[in-house]
């Protein structure tokens, strides 16, 4: 199922709905179930039908090719339909955060001057304020609104129409029709967050979709048509577009789709339901399933594993909430359940797994394969590596924290912004300025992360204190790490080490003896600045980093992580010289 980088990249007549939606059908997967929401589900057949309907509804009210149609609605199985079927007639579906305020709402339907919104009706209501507000928008079409719903809805502009989405799909055609497009034509946008500044409209073409299915989907995620998936993440970010629609849609799968805020209870009744095995969260609610009552030793082992097959998986958590450790016996069983590997420090925990284990988990932020098996159906280890034979014995433990373990201290300095975009006093400009404070010590979830990093780097059993601090900056983050020193180290012999380690790197400038990391000099650049300094006095080592956290630590992380995954140079579009001096 691989596809090369030309096959995306050449320009061709071309419409992704066609690979999506059509192609699924046209191989006999019209019965199989595509969507479930609490309430209802829907075939790939009814896929077909009702998104076909929609394009010719589209058409019908005037919505020309290329427009933009604002999707504000929850995960039902409504937004498939609606999303396909604004690409099938052409248009350019803008999912919306269902999440947002009405100021935001406004600003992103303005700028996109979207000319029709496809709205749940309570969604609706709630934005229905400003909605003489945008000149541009010129129909709405309401989702699971009743008929006298409508009146409820006063001061509607003269300019405006107002449909149900049951009534406009009913009158709609049946005629198969997709719109003539490219390849390179925009399909969707996307808007950021706005935690930097305005949220900005991403624009992806048609065969992006089935670039990232293929290479990311398939090729390392190993998604098959007899999965099963639910995200946590929304269908409105592109985590979860990818998640629970491009992915599964590629190869013919089945998502199940959460209308609700996703919650540890949410979450249990899914797997206990639907039984998925591929899962995808953030780190927050892996730890709001491992804070829950429920989770314990043996949890999880109900949903999936039929008991003559049951291997022992369990969480077990320290009594100080820093440390997880995952521990599977019998590892012949050829299932696992994702609750057995729902950690918050999942990435570390993957690593630590010896290549043998026949438990596959697979982190896209972090997605969860719960059925052991890696691209292809082959059973496999992390990284998609062949499993050893039956009975072998994994763990990832506990570190020790006695008989002289080596220790490390690292303080950090990140910029205000690098706390997120939710508003708080302790992120409010008159909170933070001409301020420095810690936060998040002894405890912050970062810390095992480094210890396991250091630990697989040096061999070594490692502690990790790390304490940061926020500082009144724009940008930037400054890295300050304690080692104990050897005796007669210098700081010479520390940053030949440096310059060792990282020879070749791109983008890591090790700084001669005598040299001071400035996290100004690596603004708008993708590069580490590193210096190390030896102490003799008080025995001690130094390593201190700086980077531009909103390049290399976001963006330009993720250009260099593409560039290496398509074969280009890894330094590639990325800057290399920061903006100062």
């Amino acid at each position: 199922m691989g596809a090369g980088v030309d096959d995306f990249s050449e320009r061709r007549p071309y419409n992704a709905v066609s690979d999506f939606v059509d192609a699924n059908v046209a191989r006999g997967l019209g019965n199989k179930i595509a969507f479930i929401d609490p309430d209802r589900s829907l075939s790939y057949g009814d896929l077909q039908a009702r998104s076909v309907r929609f394009a010719h509804a589209l058409r019908a009210l005037g919505i020309r090719q290329e427009e933009r149609v604002a999707l504000l609605l929850h995960d039902t199985v409504d937004y498939p339909v609606a999303f396909w079927g604004a690409i099938r007639a052409g248009n350019v579906a803008v999912p919306l955060n269902t999440f947002l305020n009405v100021a935001q709402y406004a600003y992103i339907l303005a700028d996109s001057r979207a000319s029709a919104l496809i709205a749940a009706m309570p969604l609706a209501a709630a934005i229905w304020p400003l909605i003489n507000r945008l000149p541009y928008l010129h129909t709405v079409i309401l989702v699971g609104a009743m008929a006298d719903d409508l009146p409820a809805l006063p001061g509607r502009p003269e300019h405006l129409q107002v449909h149900r989405f049951d009534d406009i799909l009913a009158q709609a055609s049946d005629a198969p029709i997709v719109a003539d497009s490219v390849s390179d034509e925009v399909a969707f946008w996307v808007y950021t967050s706005g935690s930097t500044g305005d949220p900005k409209g991403v624009k992806h073409v048609h065969s992006n979709l089935m670039a990232t299915a293929r290479l990311f989907g398939q090729g390392v995620l190993g998604i098959r048509e007899t999965d099963v998936v639910h995200s946590a993440a929304k269908l409105f970010f592109s985590y979860g577009l990818g998640n629970a629609m491009a992915f599964p849609l590629s190869v013919g799968a089945t998502t199940v789709l959460w209308p609700p805020r996703p919650t540890p209870d949410g979450v249990f009744a899914i797997m206990r339901k639907h039984r998925p095995t591929i899962f995808y969260a953030v780190p927050s609610l892996y730890t709001a399933l491992l804070s829950h009552p429920d989770i314990g030793e043996g949890a999880g082992e109900d949903l999936v594993v039929p008991p003559q097959r049951r291997g022992r998986i369990a969480v077990k958590r320290r009594a100080d909430g820093l440390r997880e450790r995952v521990e599977a016996d019998r590892l012949g069983v050829e299932d696992a359940v994702a609750i057995g590997e729902m950690v918050h420090r999942a990435r570390s925990v993957e690593q630590d797994v010896e290549r043998n284990t026949p438990f596959r988990a697979l982190w896209h932020r972090f997605a969860v394969r719960t059925d052991g098996r890696g691209p292809g159906g082959a059973a496999a280890g992390p990284g998609g590596r062949p499993r050893g034979p039956p009975g072998v014995r994994a763990r990832t433990a506990s570190h020790g924290r006695g008989g002289g373990a080596p220790r490390a201290l690292a303080r950090v300095g990140p910029a205000v912004p690098r706390a997120g975009r939710a508003a708080s006093e302790t992120t409010s400009f008159a909170s933070s300025e001409d301020s420095i404070r810690p936060y998040r010590f002894p405890a912050h979830q970062h810390t095992p992360e480094m210890e396991r990093g250091i630990a697989r780097a040096t061999g070594l059993d490692v502690s990790v204190l790390f304490v940061p601090h926020l500082v009144p900056a724009v940008r930037g983050v400054v890295t300050t790490c304690y080692l104990p020193l050897a005796a007669g180290v210098r700081t010479e012999t520390l940053t030949d080490c440096l310059i060792a380690a990282y020879d070749g790197g791109p983008f890591v400038r090790v700084l001669p003896a005598g040299g001071m990391v400035d996290a100004k000099r690596t603004r708008g650049s993708n590069v580490l600045e590193l210096q190390a300094v030896a102490d003799p006095r008080t025995g001690t080592a130094v390593v201190v980093g700086a980077i531009d956290n909103l390049v290399k630590g976001a963006a330009g992380q993720a250009i260099q992580n593409a560039n290496l995954m398509l074969g280009l140079p890894e330094a590639t579009g990325l800057p290399i010289a920061g903006v100062w001096p």
